[in-house]
């Protein structure tokens, strides 16, 4: 008996290698609904520095970036999670996202980044 599995991996900005490597790879970004959102969740893992609050951002704006360029990378938002789950494990199965979705996510994308750029403006 033969089965299928499908390997998930968190390699950020190697994916355009990965991609380019194994051509069938499914990308998928997932991202919080708001950066409101996002710096709760962050802060409910417990305190951290702003030496890492700063990495995290120049993280974020540099996924972010690449993101919107990327037309081969599906985003998800994280508004529920089994809802998230679902997509992800629909898309991760070869499901196209339809376009009124992806220009959806791509909005909320958009926003987060401009708002990580606001952020990572008050720290210089």
């Amino acid at each position: 008996v033969q089965q299928s599995k499908i390997g998930i991996t968190n390699v950020d900005l190697n994916v355009a290698h990965i991609v380019q490597v194994k051509p069938d790879t499914q990308a998928i970004l997932v991202l919080p609904p708001s950066f409101d959102i996002w710096m709760h969740r962050l802060n409910a893992r417990g305190e951290m520095h702003d030496i890492e609050v700063v990495r995290r951002l120049k993280t974020a704006d540099k996924i972010l970036r690449a993101a919107h360029d990327w037309d081969f990378i599906h985003i998800v938002i994280n508004n529920e999670l089994q809802v998230a789950v679902d997509e992800v494990a629909s898309l991760a199965m070869g499901a196209e996202q339809p376009a009124e979705a992806r220009n959806a996510n791509l909005a909320v994308a958009s926003q987060l980044y401009t708002d990580v750029l606001r952020e990572l403006s008050t720290f210089n």
